[in-house]
C-alpha cells in the first residue's frame, strides 16, 4: 500500500507499506511540540476482524514506519477481535468485547476491555472505569 504525506498541495512522502487486510483508518495524533504521529489501521479478514495498526513517526521533516506495542498476554485474556477504536483528548483508547468459554462469536459475556495506548512508553494501559463507554471520535 502506498501512503502519502503531503501538506496542502504540496507532496512531501511517499511511503510503500507492507499490509494483510483492508486499510479502514488513519488518525493524526499530536506530539508534543512535534508533527503529529499517524496510526493506520487495517482489519483482517474473518470472522474476527482483527486489526493491525502501524505507527508513522516524524523524523527530519517526514514519517519513518515503526511498530506499536501489542496488547499484553493478560491483557488479551478473552480476546477474540472485534475492536473498536477511538481518539478523544489527542489519545488513542482501544475498545472489545471479552470472552468467556463457551461464547458463541457473536455473543460475548465478558464485558468490554478498554486499554489507552501510551507514545511514550509504547504500552496499552487499562482505562479507568468512567473512561469504558467508548465516548470520542472513531
Amino acid at each position: 500500500m502506498l501512503v502519502t504525506v503531503s501538506e496542502g498541495k504540496v507532496q512531501q512522502q511517499q511511503l510503500q507499506l507492507e499490509r494483510d487486510g483492508t486499510p479502514e483508518r488513519i488518525w493524526l495524533l499530536p506530539e508534543a511540540g512535534h508533527q503529529p504521529v499517524m496510526v493506520l489501521m487495517t482489519r483482517s479478514v474473518g470472522s474476527g476482524s482483527y486489526p493491525v495498526l502501524q505507527r508513522l513517526e516524524p523524523v527530519y521533516g517526514g514519517y519513518a514506519e515503526s511498530d506499536m506495542a501489542a496488547l499484553t498476554r493478560e491483557q488479551m485474556q478473552g480476546y477474540m477481535g472485534h475492536d473498536r477504536f477511538k481518539v478523544f483528548d489527542g489519545q488513542l483508547y482501544r475498545y472489545f468485547p471479552r470472552y468467556r468459554t463457551g461464547d458463541t462469536n457473536v455473543n460475548p459475556t465478558g464485558g468490554e476491555a478498554c486499554y489507552r495506548y501510551d507514545f511514550i512508553s509504547e504500552h496499552w494501559f487499562q482505562c479507568p472505569p468512567h473512561q469504558q463507554s467508548g465516548r470520542g471520535v472513531e
